[in-house]
């Protein structure tokens, strides 16, 4: 699952985050990528991989081009993509909603998340049946220097565990330890 958030907005975000993270589905947004990864790319990663939408809708999410080029790369012929979550009353959503249901987090918290997670379990099940036809990645795509293999056959623990002792908590919670 993507979240798109405006700027400066990734703890709204993460309250989106949290409860999809915990009933089984990896999160990323702006404030899960870290240094030297590109915003640009991680987008472009999740729309490749045919990833659910999510627009974390405020005032400033629904005014900025960011949101708006996300979601409407997302719009298409294929199954729904792009769920939309109203975080803030006053955040316009209509014209990114294209005519379906929005999320009122602004109403009821709980009652939206209960809304996004059905929505999501209906539309992207978390598990996937082998014998369902996978998507194809764009032709565009190239993989980054850690999503391709590797000749080393030397696994050094240590090395891991030095590694994952710098690693936010965001990206311990989605890569179990051993």
């Amino acid at each position: 699952v993507y979240v798109v958030c405006a700027e400066g907005e990734e703890r709204l975000a993460d309250q989106l985050a949290e409860p999809l993270r915990e009933a089984g589905y990896a999160v990323a947004h702006n404030g899960t990528v870290t240094v030297g990864e590109s915003l640009v790319g991680e987008a472009q990663r999740a729309l490749a991989s045919g990833a659910p939408i999510v627009l974390c809708a405020t005032a400033k999410a629904v005014g900025s081009a960011w949101a708006h080029q996300i979601v409407n790369a997302a719009q298409g012929d294929g199954p729904l993509r792009v769920f939309v979550v109203q975080m803030e009353k006053q955040a316009y959503v209509a014209q990114l909603a294209m005519n379906t249901r929005v999320a009122r987090y602004c109403d009821n918290r709980d009652q939206a998340l209960t809304e996004l997670l059905d929505a999501l379990s209906k539309h992207y099940p978390k598990t996937v049946d082998p014998s369902a036809s996978t998507r194809d990645e764009s032709p565009t795509y190239e993989p980054q220097f850690l999503d391709q293999l590797t000749d080393c056959v030397i696994f050094d623990i240590d090395a891991v565990q030095v590694f994952r002792s710098q690693m936010r908590d965001e990206a311990k919670r989605r890569i179990p330890a051993f």
